[in-house]
């Protein structure tokens, strides 16, 4: 069985539960230009793009590792925009004929009846699309017009049984729209409203100023434990942050997926513990998933006996351990402390 040292890990290490995931990016081209991008420049770039059979070795790799663990595997297509690959019909089907969960991370607004039809055929399981607000707030961020078109995308995926999930991302610019976001995700036929918190990466470093502060994230999170209870029933509200689950008391979780539960590989090969957190360990091209999965800073993630400030030493380290992205991305460290913290004074 493939596995890690344990005698590298502390009695704090973190295992993965039995999903894991990978979020593959399968191209680097997009059809807009969202202020708050983890990416910059785009398919500006000048890099080495995975090409079509090294994106299905990826996956068979993949199912191979997750195989070797007794684990679940899940794939998150996306990139860039992954509609704009005329390929990823054909990479779901893949993925999905080696028994793994296939999930597409789209913007909404390139998603038809007809392309629909054809992510349904190929197996597709979810379709998550990125509502940042109403349709101002949104439309600031994403451009005119990409609030309706997305909110069109969200009713296809309704309308052909698809299972749909809302993913916000939470600035100062949208704090006072989760309700209506909510509301807005029922009407049109989503699943499943999931939200994560504004990272300054790639174009975001310009929204600096739109960081949540400690308290107002704490009020933020009050009000969607609110929404919870009165919506709650209509659609199931995704447990992912790290501080989200540990303030609703969700301490079977292991909090922060990094190095625990998933993997990310872009599309230059390069391999992150998280697309979030921008830190690069390796290239799929010529290291293995069971080579990065041991390497030190994955195991580092793991044992979490490097944490820094109130994350190293708070009691939730082993069930919430901190978003490492907003850790590196606000301290300069993916081991430092989650400044947006207000479990702890």
């Amino acid at each position: 069985m493939i596995g890690y040292s344990e005698k590298n890990c502390s009695q704090k290490t973190i295992k993965s539960r039995n999903l894991f995931y990978l979020q593959l990016h399968i191209n680097n081209k997009c059809n807009l230009r969202c202020a708050h991008c983890y990416e910059r420049g785009l398919e500006h770039k000048v890099i080495n793009l995975l090409k079509p059979n090294e994106i299905f070795e990826i996956i068979e790799k993949f199912q191979s590792f997750v195989k070797g663990f007794g684990w679940k595997g899940k794939i998150y297509f996306t990139g860039g925009e992954p509609l704009l690959d005329p390929n990823l019909y054909d990479y779901i089907s893949s993925a999905r004929n080696l028994g793994l969960v296939t999930m597409i991370l789209s913007n909404g607004t390139l998603i038809t009846e007809y392309k629909v039809r054809k992510l349904v055929g190929a197996g597709l399981n979810i379709a998550q699309i990125s509502i940042d607000g109403l349709e101002s707030s949104h439309d600031l961020i994403r451009g005119p017009g990409s609030f309706k078109k997305a909110t069109k995308g969200i009713e296809e995926c309704s309308k052909a049984g698809l299972f749909t999930t809302i993913m916000t991302t939470l600035g100062r610019w949208n704090s006072k729209d989760i309700e209506g976001i909510v509301r807005h995700a029922i009407l049109h036929g989503a699943n499943e409203f999931s939200f994560g918190r504004l990272v300054p990466e790639g174009n975001g470093i310009l929204l600096k100023d739109q960081i949540l502060s400690k308290d107002e994230l704490k009020q933020v999170f009050k009000k969607i434990k609110k929404i919870n209870k009165k919506y709650g029933k209509f659609i199931r509200f995704a447990l992912h942050d790290p501080l989200w689950t540990t303030y609703c008391g969700e301490n079977v979780t292991h909090g922060c997926s990094a190095g625990i539960s998933g993997i990310c590989v872009v599309e230059n090969g390069d391999v992150m513990p998280c697309r979030r957190l921008n830190s690069v360990i390796g290239n799929i091209k010529t290291d293995t998933f069971e080579t990065l999965w041991n390497s030190p800073c994955m195991i580092a993630f793991r044992n979490r006996d490097d944490y820094e400030g109130k994350c190293g030493n708070c009691k939730h380290i082993t069930t919430c351990g901190g978003c490492r992205a907003i850790a590196k991305a606000l301290t300069n460290s993916e081991f430092g402390e989650d400044l947006q913290c207000f479990l702890r004074s």
